[in-house]
């Protein structure tokens, strides 16, 4: 909680990880972006190691606005062929963004390990787990374009951060606040009834009428889950309850009970998003035996290349 609470109270412009050498081949993908123009996105990301260390990244940005736009493909130290080398591609997808990057480094400074976690709650991490652990996570911003440097190894990268789209925050976060409100109005009227005997809410304070008063704010102030979700027709056995809450087991139309898939599955999404393309299932297998090569030898990828 203190770490989070210092990181949030001075958000810098950029982060670094890992350290710039002098013979680093360096990229800039946000020049590349600004000649584009236009809103952009980070949509996956793909990551290239070895038995030892990060080898290189690839990532596929989401150029303008809305539904309809183009991909930027930018890879960076990426292998032709597998032989030693394990590949992943790590999915964000169109309604997500970006919260945490984490990982670990050698004393050397060298990248051994990067993971990746999202707002809604998507987490995988690649590479070797040596070294000394680091995360850069700052409430209400993501990360922007890449810029880094790679010899044999991926050396350094040095990532802008980015406000959060509003309109994503005021989806994202009604029901957090909602919850915070409902639990700090309870917890003060429980503890006027404490301190004074006077009833919590309305005539009489016994505990009945503070358990009701926690069924009327649920009931009232949590709001509907986002339309997308609500794909399917939900059958009568998996209708919501008295209270307003999805039962734990509903699959049809809700998300878990936690507002999150399951870490270690993803399901393809509803391609409702025109323009995208389709979000492949994602597992989050970190074993580095395994690797998501094809049969080419090269990373399979549904995104397009539509601009170089």
């Amino acid at each position: 909680m203190q770490q989070q609470v210092l990181q949030n109270a001075f958000v810098p412009t950029h982060i670094l990880i890992g350290a710039e050498h002098k013979k680093s081949k360096k990229f800039d993908d946000n020049q590349q972006l600004q000649k584009i123009g236009g809103h952009y996105k980070i949509n996956a990301v793909s990551v290239f190691w070895d038995e030892k260390h990060v080898i290189g990244v690839q990532i596929y940005y989401k150029i303008g606005k809305g539904a309809i736009g183009d991909f930027l493909d930018a890879a960076h130290n990426k292998p032709e062929k597998v032989g030693k080398t394990h590949g992943a591609l790590f999915e964000i997808g169109p309604d997500d963004y970006l919260l945490e990057i984490n990982g670990k480094t050698s004393q050397d400074s060298h990248l051994n390990k990067i993971g990746f976690v999202t707002y809604r709650g998507k987490q995988a991490s690649f590479g070797v787990d040596e070294g000394t652990f680091f995360s850069h996570k700052y409430d209400n911003y993501t990360f922007g374009g890449f810029i880094g440097g790679f010899r044999e190894h991926l050396d350094f990268l040095h990532i802008p951060l980015l406000p959060i789209p509003q309109d994503f925050l005021r989806e994202f976060k009604p029901i957090q606040l909602n919850l915070n409100m409902n639990n700090q109005t309870i917890a003060q009227a429980e503890i006027r009834r404490n301190n004074t005997g006077a009833p919590a809410f309305g005539n009489g304070g016994s505990n009945n009428s503070i358990i009701q008063a926690k069924q009327d704010f649920m009931q009232i102030n949590i709001p509907k889950l986002p339309q997308k979700f609500n794909t399917n027709p939900v059958p009568a056995s998996n209708q919501p309850n008295q209270y307003g809450y999805p039962p734990q087991n509903a699959q049809n139309g809700y998300p878990p009970q936690n507002g999150y898939p399951p870490q270690n599955f993803y399901p393809t999404q509803n391609n409702q998003f025109g323009g995208y393309p389709p979000q492949p299932g994602f597992s989050n297998n970190n074993n580095n035996n395994n690797n998501n090569f094809g049969q080419n030898n090269m990373l399979d990828s549904k995104y397009p290349i539509l601009k170089k």
